[in-house]
């Protein structure tokens, strides 16, 4: 199983002290690192936003990041109030920077309350990540006559290669449907504090179109030999010792999940040692 950290929300110079603290992890105990999108409103997104935008962040990670093998990827781009256009744009230049390690996340936004901010109908949430994905599919598909490739060139004064390299594409959903009809157009699907039972129908399903899945979990550690859920500031965390950390892990494992990512409370990142070491017992 792939490791992967879900970063905090960042705000002003704390990204370099993130930065020194991602460096000196062990290079391969993780496989990616995932930034969130900004705030869409504060008072409805403040747990999940970003002083910077995550576009800005990877630009930054790929530029300091002492291992050249780890994975930025967004988890994720709000499809409900970005132009599809300049996402891509982005992501082309992303993936170009980071030597086709870039997985751009998308996701339709879960909340209720900013759909009414943005004048926006809940009930139409698939609606704006489809249209993204409609978008990237012809792209994908028009790498070889160009036509739609040249109409964004024209709408955003921006020269794509001809040996363009789209991202990879993940999405936030466990809508099999979703999955389905784009199957042939994603790589993985993100999802979030699903259980190993939940998540063992979802990855049976999906076995025969090899799309991955990748699983946030937010996690806190404490000096108890136990292993419950808490509460903390709107968040549900599983909360256990360094030690417990290899039970969950082999739970999600045995159901043949992808990549857990952790969003760890408070960045305690030294249950990563205890992974690595028990991975070679």
């Amino acid at each position: 199983m792939k490791y992967g950290l879900l970063l905090p929300n960042i705000k002003g110079n704390e990204i370099f002290t993130i930065i020194e603290n991602l460096n000196s992890i062990t290079q391969d105990s993780i496989d990616s690192v995932w930034l969130r999108d900004i705030p869409v409103a504060l008072n409805e997104d403040k747990d999940e936003g970003n002083w910077y935008d995550p576009i800005i962040l990877a630009t930054i990670l790929n530029r300091h990041l002492k291992n050249p093998d780890i994975f930025i990827g967004t988890a994720v781009i709000n499809t409900l109030y970005r132009r599809k256009e300049s996402v891509l744009r982005s992501a082309i230049n992303l993936q170009y920077l980071c030597n086709n390690k870039f997985i751009l996340g998308i996701g339709n936004g879960e909340k209720e309350g900013i759909y009414n901010i943005l004048d926006a109908d809940w009930n139409d949430k698939y609606k704006y990540m489809r249209n993204y994905l409609e978008y990237f599919s012809k792209i994908k598909i028009d790498t070889v006559n160009r036509r739609l490739i040249n109409q964004l060139e024209n709408q955003s004064f921006f020269s794509i290669p001809s040996n363009v390299s789209l991202p990879l594409i993940y999405l936030a959903t466990s809508n099999r449907k979703v999955i389905t009809q784009y199957k042939n157009h994603i790589h993985g699907i993100l999802t979030w504090m699903k259980s190993p039972k939940d998540l063992s129908s979802l990855q049976k399903s999906l076995s025969p179109y090899n799309i991955k899945i990748s699983n946030v979990i937010n996690i806190m550690f404490t000096h108890e030999n136990k292993i419950y859920y808490k509460e903390i500031n709107g968040l549900t965390y599983i909360v256990t010792n360094h030690s417990n950390i290899h039970s969950i892990v082999d739970s999600y494992d045995k159901v043949g999940i992808n990549r857990l990512i952790f969003n760890v409370y408070k960045n305690d990142y030294n249950f990563l040692k205890k992974l690595k070491e028990q991975s070679y017992d």
